[in-house]
C-alpha cells in the first residue's frame, strides 16, 4: 500500500491499528523494530525520526513500545520479558485527541505463548508520527555471530476514518 498520513485525515479520525505475531530465537541478542514509520535510517544504527513500533533491544530481552515524531520520543519500557523461541502477539490502537492528531490514547495488548500477559493504555503527547506518510515496517538485526532468527507470522495495519462508507472506495 502507499501508507497514510494521519494529519491529512479529517478531524473525526477514529483510530490507527497495528498488530503482529512474531518469534525470535534469542530475545536478548537482537534488535527488532516492528510497527509503522518512515524509512529514513536503520533502526538498529540510529532511530528513525518518525515511527511507532514494538521493539526489542540487544542485551535487554524486554518488549517496549516506542513512538517518535520529528525526533521527539516517548517510550513504554519493559512491558513484558520476551522468552526465547516463543510466539508473541502484540496489538496497539491509537486514538487521537480531538483536533490533535499527534497526541491521544494508545491502547495495547500483548500475548505470549497464547496467554494474555499485558494490556494497558498510554497517553501520547506530541509523539505520534502524524505529519509524514508512514508504512508498515520490520527491521531485525542479529546481535551475535550465531544465526538468531526472527519469524513473523503476520502483521496487520489499518487506519479507519469515521466518515468512511462501505463500498465507496
Amino acid at each position: 500500500n502507499s501508507g497514510f498520513r494521519l494529519d491529512t485525515f479529517q478531524s473525526n479520525m477514529v483510530s490507527v491499528r497495528f498488530g503482529t505475531r512474531f518469534q525470535v530465537t534469542d530475545a536478548d541478542d537482537c534488535d527488532l523494530h516492528i510497527g509503522l514509520g518512515i524509512y529514513d535510517a536503520s533502526m538498529a544504527a540510529s532511530e528513525s525520526a518518525n515511527h511507532i513500533s514494538f521493539r526489542l533491544v540487544d542485551g535487554d530481552g524486554n518488549l517496549d513500545i516506542r513512538t517518535g515524531k520529528a525526533s521527539t520520543y516517548q517510550t513504554a519500557d519493559s512491558l513484558i520479558a520476551v522468552a526465547d523461541a516463543t510466539m508473541v502477539r502484540a496489538w496497539f490502537e491509537f486514538t487521537p485527541t480531538s483536533g490533535n492528531t499527534d497526541s491521544g490514547t494508545l491502547a495495547y495488548t500483548i500475548h505470549s505463548n497464547g496467554s494474555r500477559i499485558k494490556a494497558d493504555r498510554l497517553t501520547l503527547t506530541n509523539s505520534f508520527p502524524d505529519a509524514v506518510i508512514i508504512y508498515p515496517f520490520i527491521q531485525f538485526q542479529n546481535g551475535a555471530a550465531s544465526a538468531d532468527v526472527c519469524k513473523v507470522d503476520w502483521i496487520y495495519a489499518a487506519a479507519l476514518r469515521a466518515n468512511y462508507v462501505e463500498g465507496t472506495g
